[in-house]
């Protein structure tokens, strides 16, 4: 039995190599990380007042109103590079998390700004705009992100009147 060269193992090697190389780049390119967050939606609702005096102390005056909140869940993605949008990106989030919104969407303007096609930072300055209630904006922001990564189903459940997410 003849042993292959060692030329012949060599080359074979580093395509395996260079192949696995480029796999592992791609799969890296693609890559999130997910931050759930939890908006809060209020609605105010009039008290339907069926003519009848309530006693007092006992239900409610007609032209109170009541407050009605509905939860949704929001995923904030987070590039898993350490390219420096990426890393604009990411501040944004640790921003967003510690309440500090202005600034958050400051910073995920910034990376739009830098990297117009930066999926994540649209889809992040959504949820700003969601919970500063501009609800066309934030609509637009996740549009643009479920656009540009049409597999991407954490974008997607981001839309509003997706139902996904909702409590």
């Amino acid at each position: 039995m003849r042993k292959p060269s060692s030329a012949i193992l060599n080359g074979s090697a580093r395509a395996g190599s260079a192949v696995l190389a480029l796999a592992l780049a791609l799969a890296c390119l693609s890559c999130y990380r997910y931050h759930a967050i939890r908006i809060e939606h209020r609605a105010d609702a009039a008290l339907l007042f069926t003519g009848k005096d309530t006693k007092p102390g006992r239900g409610r005056a007609p032209d109170e109103k009541i407050s009605r909140s509905v939860y949704a869940t929001k995923w904030f993605a987070d590039v898993r590079s350490s390219s420096p949008v990426a890393l604009i990106n990411r501040k944004g989030i640790e921003h967003a998390f510690e309440g500090r919104f202005n600034e958050a969407r400051n910073l995920f303007l910034e990376a739009i700004k830098e990297d117009d096609s930066m999926a994540a930072a649209y889809n992040n300055l959504g949820i700003i705009y969601e919970v500063f209630g501009r609800k066309e904006e934030s609509f637009a922001m996740y549009s643009k992100a479920c656009l540009l990564e049409q597999d991407n189903d954490h974008f997607k459940r981001n839309l509003p009147n997706s139902d996904a997410g909702k409590d």
